[in-house]
């Protein structure tokens, strides 16, 4: 779905320079950019999570800010601070962790 949003973005800013000065222009592009940055991928979000497994659901939930971290580095330019890259390692290592730890756990089981 985050493919979906920045492909539009991509398609609709690539190669256009949009002055957003005048305040015409923010008023015609703030209802495209609101629904398909927020509208969109809540409905999307909102209709696909109860098809998913609970620990599944709670992964994806878990990567959307590292991942919209990282986004925002790629294409925006934004910086990343150290505390940044922290919190991004924190959220990554409590995903990965427990999922290790069940992996191991099921490995040594005899029999499986």
């Amino acid at each position: 779905m985050s493919l979906l949003v920045l492909s539009f973005f991509l398609i609709l800013f690539l190669g256009n320079q949009i002055e957003f000065n005048d305040q015409l222009v923010v008023f015609r592009w703030a209802p495209v950019i609101a629904i398909f940055s927020v509208v969109f991928p809540l409905i999307c979000f909102s209709k696909g999570m109860p098809q998913l497994s609970p620990g599944l659901g709670g992964i994806l939930s878990s990567v959307e800010l590292p991942s919209a971290i990282i986004f925002a580095y790629i294409l925006l330019n934004e910086e990343i601070t150290l505390v940044q890259i922290a919190g991004i390692l924190i959220i990554l290592l409590s995903v990965i962790y427990p999922n290790l730890r069940y992996i191991i756990r099921k490995k040594q089981q005899p029999g499986k």
